[in-house]
């Protein structure tokens, strides 16, 4: 045996071997514009292990577990990225009716219908999920349900409770993981889409906003009495 003392590994450590593929996370340094892009990640990573498991019709049961805890993360991840997305909106509308406070407090899922439908409206995105191929009430519907059985985002990661009690209520809990996955797939892809179309959205008013303030800039004139009175006196909406 040699007396060389084994080298201790590190795990979060870049790795100087072409094969191992580096990653880069908190890219931005804004970790509330990867809300999305990281609800998307969880979601592909649910569908590829969904894959996996009917591929040969041999399971294990317990595989259901991750997939049904990264759709529900991914899930949260985009509702909420959704309501940041509405906050930055409501700052530059200056509609405060829009903003929402403690995104972040908790896991929850239906609290959030109301204000995420009120940023849809604010946008003239009102019947976005029906759209998206689900009946109308079918959104609402589906995340109760969701959160009914996993209300805090611990179900489907821990088998108990802080108690010991069972996290899953009912004995021989028996569902289809990929009419599971089937069924939430429109409204994730809804969800990642309104992301992308509410960045876009929020660009777009920063720029007319822009544009107004370079307006008004060349028709003020600090020397000139009336350009001074006309700058005070306008209005976007004319």
């Amino acid at each position: 045996m040699s007396s060389k003392s084994a080298k201790i590994k590190q795990l979060f450590k870049a790795s100087d071997q072409p094969h191992c593929g580096n990653v880069v996370l908190n890219f931005t340094g804004q970790p509330k514009a990867e809300l999305a892009l990281i609800g998307d990640a969880y979601y592909n990573a649910a569908r590829r292990l969904l894959e996996a498991f009917g591929a040969d019709h041999a399971y294990s049961d317990l595989d259901a577990y991750p997939i049904v805890f990264m759709c529900r993360h991914a899930l949260e991840l985009l509702i909420k990225a959704v309501l940041t997305l509405g906050n930055d909106v409501a700052g530059i509308l200056e509609e405060q009716s829009l903003r929402v406070k403690d995104i972040y407090a908790d896991h929850s899922l239906a609290k959030h219908i109301p204000q995420l439908k009120g940023v849809f409206r604010a946008v003239g995105w009102q019947d976005a999920f029906e759209q998206a191929g689900m009946a109308k009430g079918e959104f609402d519907q589906i995340i109760k349900e969701f959160e009914e059985f996993d209300p805090s985002s611990f179900t489907f990661r821990y088998p108990i409770n802080k108690d010991g009690s069972a996290s899953l209520k009912e004995k021989h809990f028996v569902f289809s993981p990929k009419q599971f996955v089937e069924t939430l797939d429109p409204i994730l892809k809804s969800l990642s889409g309104a992301c992308s179309g509410l960045e876009e959205y929020k660009q777009q008013l920063a720029d007319a906003r822009s544009e107004i303030a370079a307006s008004v800039y060349d028709y003020y004139d600090p020397g000139d009495c009336g350009g001074y009175s006309e700058y005070f006196d306008y209005d976007p909406e004319s």
